[in-house]
């Protein structure tokens, strides 16, 4: 069970309680909190859950001020003085602590607007003026109306990654956050649903790259030869936690996740006359449209002799045997959320398997807009996407996403078959890794 984080309004309540059941010369304990939530709606007209109602009664969260207000005039009878006392009361226990607000609450009293956090990832999660544009976020989008959730007013907006964990279970300011990958640290505080979409880790480099390179980026190595590179890194996104945590690199640079930065970070320490090695270390797809923003850069300034490359390329191109962790990407909610978890894991299951057509669909748009804007990365792009029949063979992914990967894949093969123009792009061949 939850600790109690607000004792005093866990005792304010079962004295209210009591007080309240005594005026009504009820016998026997009180009645349970399902009926006092029943009451309370039939007393003020506010509806309030049953498992809002016993988690305040514990003391594990607090109400929302609609639901406080309601809880006021229920014990109050409709005397002003004793309101305004009570109210003083009740806000009193529970000014310490922490606010954890119940967000299927939220969903079933219309009280404020879902708040859905999106963080950015170019083509996967992305808003525009406010409004989804990416993959997951549209699918979210699509999902919410399909439970009957966009009839009340949904406010996405998008996320910082550092803000995450505190907005969703501490501060309450999110219900749900779309786009995070899942990597083990964050599994303490947030739950997963896991899409098929699996991403590795890699590396960008201009300057050659050393011998040991790849050995160095995925085991265990001595300090003295770790020293040897300079990582770029957002210390909160997947390649920020590899270089400080796995291969322990403490002094780093930092920057924020926006690609243009890491982009400019990279060509200005390769220019530069450190001894280390100046390498962005980030999740595979960002590490390819980094490349491509690094390389107009160079050729802006007719410097097309330089290197540059991934740290690794796939052991199935026949490059190298190293590669670095794969992570899967989804859409997280709150650990204590778990009547919200379990609502959101049924209903959007059902989602799935009532419009796998639709959700094909829109996974071969995801493709193709990754294709138009990586067109040497093609053979990555189908991997990232679990776009092959073995990935379905090999991860445990239900039958619903089964289906869509299989549909999707016959999709994108017709469209190449009976629109040649659109596989041209993907014709130059990837670059191979040097290391």
């Amino acid at each position: 069970m939850p600790r109690t984080k607000y004792p005093e309004l866990q005792r304010a309540l079962e004295r209210q309680f009591r007080r309240w059941w005594e005026r009504k010369r009820g016998v026997g304990p009180l009645p349970s909190v399902r009926a006092l939530a029943e009451m309370i709606k039939k007393e003020t007209g506010v509806t309030i859950t049953h498992s809002s109602l016993l988690d305040w009664k514990r003391g594990i969260s607090k109400p929302q001020t609609e639901k406080m207000n309601a809880l006021v005039d229920f014990f109050a009878s409709g005397d002003p003085k004793e309101k305004e006392t009570l109210k003083s009361a009740l806000d009193r226990a529970t000014q310490d602590g922490n606010v954890l607000v119940d967000s299927m609450e939220v969903l079933e009293s219309g009280g404020r607007p879902l708040n859905v956090g999106i963080v950015y990832f170019p083509n996967f999660c992305q808003l525009e003026n406010g409004r989804p544009n990416g993959f997951l976020d549209s699918l979210l989008h699509r999902y919410l109306s399909f439970a009957s959730l966009e009839s009340k007013s949904t406010n996405y907006f998008e996320a910082e990654l550092s803000e995450i964990e505190k907005d969703l279970c501490s501060d309450g300011n999110m219900d749900i956050a779309a786009g995070l990958f899942v990597e083990p640290s964050r599994t303490r505080n947030l739950w997963f649903y896991s899409f098929p979409i699996s991403i590795p880790l890699n590396g960008v480099r201009i300057r050659p790259g050393i011998p040991e390179l790849l050995n160095i980026m995925t085991s265990e190595m001595p300090s003295t030869t770790k020293r040897r590179i300079l990582p770029i890194v957002d210390p909160k996104e997947l390649g920020g936690i590899y270089a400080l945590q796995f291969i322990n690199i403490s002094d780093p640079v930092r920057v924020n996740y926006n690609l243009t930065e890491y982009a400019s970070e990279l060509k200005r320490l390769s220019e530069s006359e450190t001894p280390r090695l100046p390498l962005c270390i980030i999740d595979e797809v960002s590490c390819c449209l980094v490349l491509e923003q690094v390389r107009g850069l160079l050729l802006a300034e007719a410097k097309n002799d330089k290197e540059l490359n991934l740290v690794s390329a796939r052991p199935e191109y026949g490059f190298c045997e190293h590669f670095f962790p794969r992570y899967r990407y989804g859409i997280a909610i709150a650990r204590h959320q778990t009547e919200w978890i379990q609502f959101f894991e049924q209903t959007f299951e059902i989602f799935l398997e009532a419009n796998i057509e639709l959700v094909a669909r829109m996974y071969s748009k995801l493709y193709y807009d990754l294709v138009q804007d990586l067109p040497k990365f093609e053979r990555r792009i189908r991997d990232w996407l679990g776009l092959d029949k073995k990935f379905r063979e090999t991860r445990n992914i239900s039958p619903a996403w089964a289906a869509i990967l299989s549909h999707a894949e016959k999709l994108i093969s017709d469209s190449d078959k009976t629109n040649p123009e659109t596989t041209q792009h993907t014709i130059p061949a990837e670059e191979p890794t040097a290391q």
